[in-house]
């Protein structure tokens, strides 16, 4: 192999190198991209369920008021359950009433 070939084999693959560079810089950056979409997807969703544990609390006080009044009036206390309904893990890990 001549000088002149040796110089155009490593040209060559000098040029392949800078192009695979190219590709995996292209790579990055499109991949850095869809990371900050996912950041913002993740900020946003651990956002909708603070909303939703707040509420949910919300919602339990406002239960909790009305079986108070409820209570009041019947002169039972909030705290007993009627003696046919058993407490059982549910699903959802709370607790579900069954016969």
């Amino acid at each position: 192999m001549s000088s002149l070939e040796i110089v155009s084999v490593l040209e060559q693959k000098i040029e392949d190198l800078i192009a695979y560079v190219n590709d995996l810089e292209a790579e990055k950056s499109r991949l850095i991209s869809e990371l900050e979409e996912k950041e913002s997807a993740i900020r946003e969703l651990n956002s909708r369920i603070e909303a939703l544990e707040g509420e949910r609390v919300n919602v339990g006080n406002r239960i909790e008021n009305i079986l108070e009044k409820i209570a009041s009036v019947t002169g039972e206390s909030v705290n007993e359950k009627p003696a046919e309904y058993v407490e059982t893990p549910g699903n959802d890990g709370g607790f579900e009433f069954t016969d």
